[in-house]
């Protein structure tokens, strides 16, 4: 009896740890449901209020394709985005843009077919956030998307290619899958360079190191309300990168 009772006795300690660690768990899944919540609901007003800037000029044209980014969710106006500051450079171009948000690179190839001209003057391709918040592989994501942008480098005299900033500093995630996703981010933009490199395209790298990215310096003024999109001003520095390669 005593040697039985003394097995129990160095049991219970880990039986409380364990209690302990599932309270825990269950306290943040909670907290987390609550905080979700309200982001997820600004989410989806940011989302129906989002219009794509496009014109049309008769002249020469510039090709937008991709996801909420390209968009411009979480933008005050479709002239904020990253799409409309850009034609702002060049009021004579009229601006397609076939960009749907949740679009993944699987995605691409059915906006890509809706292109009206034969050729236009500059491509911006914004795509891979969802992908990587998604779980797709970053080799699988770049197979996918090599032949599709060598297809629309034919018919562009130029092609912009960008993704996601640093996905782990959103705070519309749960802190604790923050330094997950920054390495999924990483390991995108390492093999999105290469394809860039190989095809001959630009590509702007929206990164940041943690101490010294804006976005996390300042959430409330470079993220829109959900925590996850850019604001306006958001966009005007992914811009200004933009600007500095074209």
């Amino acid at each position: 009896m005593e040697r039985g009772s003394g097995t129990q006795g160095r049991h219970l300690p880990v039986m409380k740890i364990v209690v302990l660690i599932a309270l825990i768990a269950a306290l943040y899944s909670a907290y987390e449901a609550v905080r979700i919540r309200p982001l997820l609901q600004a989410s989806q007003r940011l989302i129906e209020a989002a219009k794509p800037f496009a014109r049309e000029t008769g002249g020469s044209a510039i090709l937008v394709l991709g996801d909420s980014t390209a968009l411009g969710v979480g933008a005050s106006k479709s002239e904020d985005t990253v799409a409309g500051r850009v034609a702002a450079l060049h009021p004579e171009w009229s601006v397609e843009n076939y960009a749907v948000s949740g679009a993944q690179i699987e995605d691409l190839t059915a906006q890509f077919a809706q292109a009206q001209r034969e050729q236009y003057a500059l491509a911006i391709i914004h795509i891979g956030a969802n992908d990587i918040i998604r779980f797709k592989s970053a080799a699988s994501a770049a197979r996918d998307l090599e032949p599709l942008l060598a297809s629309i480098k034919e018919k562009s005299e130029k092609v912009v290619f960008l993704t996601a900033g640093n996905v782990g500093g959103s705070t519309f995630f749960p802190a604790i899958l923050n330094p997950f996703y920054e390495r999924r981010t990483l390991h995108y933009h390492a093999a999105f360079e290469n394809i860039a490199k190989r095809l001959g395209i630009v590509y702007v790298n929206l990164y940041a190191k943690p101490e010294n990215d804006p976005f996390l310096k300042d959430p409330l003024r470079f993220f829109s309300a959900d925590g996850l999109h850019p604001s306006s001003e958001g966009y005007e520095l992914w811009f200004e990168k933009v600007r500095a390669e074209i």
